[in-house]
């Protein structure tokens, strides 16, 4: 799969999400919704509730609290806030 068409989900342990300094990183909180967009930089979230479809090239992944999800520079999503979602959110950097 092309590097601007995956996204990576993992499900990390506590030790993982210290080494990240997920508990550091800023809140997003979103209401539901739907969008179209194009991540400028990498981006990496660790949801904490709600839960989001993504849909890229053609496959859709669901997020639920707990994914640490990572979105590769450049590409390109679709996706749908179905309830309120909140994620601790790092952008610039791969996990």
């Amino acid at each position: 799969m092309d590097q601007t068409s995956a996204i990576v989900v993992e499900w990390p342990d506590e030790r993982r999400l210290q080494a990240l300094g997920v508990t550091g990183w800023p809140i997003l909180e979103k209401e539901p919704s739907v969008f179209n967009r194009c991540s400028d930089e990498p981006e990496t979230y660790y949801f904490l509730e709600g839960k989001v479809v993504e849909k890229t090239a053609g496959v859709e992944t669901s997020i639920r609290p707990g994914d640490l999800v990572t979105f590769p520079q450049g590409l390109r999503l679709h996706g749908m806030y179905g309830r309120r979602y909140a994620s601790a959110i790092r952008s610039g950097v791969n996990s």
